[in-house]
């Protein structure tokens, strides 16, 4: 089974969204936390939405590959991609 990585932070709902969906699909997944309180948080918030141009919360990575957000998961559940290593 493909794990999960998601990129979230503290009162971000569709964070909780995401990671209600892949708990629902038994998808095992990991939560990077970043929380504007911690020392250098700006700094790793922007290398992360640079790397893939992608700038809001969640950033949600299938397998190694880069997902997008929540509306992106939502819909590689509904096409089947989630379950998909070579996603």
């Amino acid at each position: 089974m493909v794990a999960a990585v998601v990129h979230s932070k503290p009162g971000c709902p569709n964070c909780v969204r995401a990671e209600a969906l892949l708990a629902a699909m038994d998808l095992p997944y990991t939560v990077i936390k970043y929380c504007p309180e911690q020392p250098g948080y700006a700094e790793r918030r922007d290398t992360m939405f640079a790397a893939h141009g992608h700038r809001s919360f969640p950033n949600v990575y299938v397998g190694g590959e880069f997902v997008g957000g929540y509306a992106e998961l939502v819909a590689a559940a509904a096409d089947g991609r989630l379950g998909d290593a070579d996603f």
